[in-house]
C-alpha cells in the first residue's frame, strides 16, 4: 500500500478505478473511472486480464466493484 501515498509511485491511481487505463496502458485522467463508458478493444481486453493475474498474485482482493444504479 505504501506505492499508493502521496509522492509515491502509484499516486495517481489511489482511489480510483483504473482498468481502463491498465488496459490501454495510459495516465491519461480521462481513462480513470471509466469503466461503463469506454469500449475496449480485444488487445485491451487481453490486456487486462494480464494485469489481473499479475494484481491477484501479489495483492489480496480487498472488495469489487458493481455496476452502479441509476437512478430514475
Amino acid at each position: 500500500l505504501a506505492n499508493y501515498r502521496k509522492g509515491a509511485s502509484y499516486e495517481i491511481f489511489a482511489g480510483r478505478e483504473i482498468s481502463v487505463a491498465l488496459a490501454k496502458m495510459s495516465f491519461e485522467p480521462k481513462y480513470f473511472n471509466a469503466y461503463e463508458s469506454v469500449k475496449l478493444t480485444q488487445d485491451e481486453i487481453n490486456s487486462l486480464e494480464g494485469w489481473t493475474n499479475y494484481m491477484k498474485e501479489r495483492y489480496p482482493v480487498v472488495g469489487h466493484i458493481t455496476a452502479s444504479k441509476k437512478k430514475d
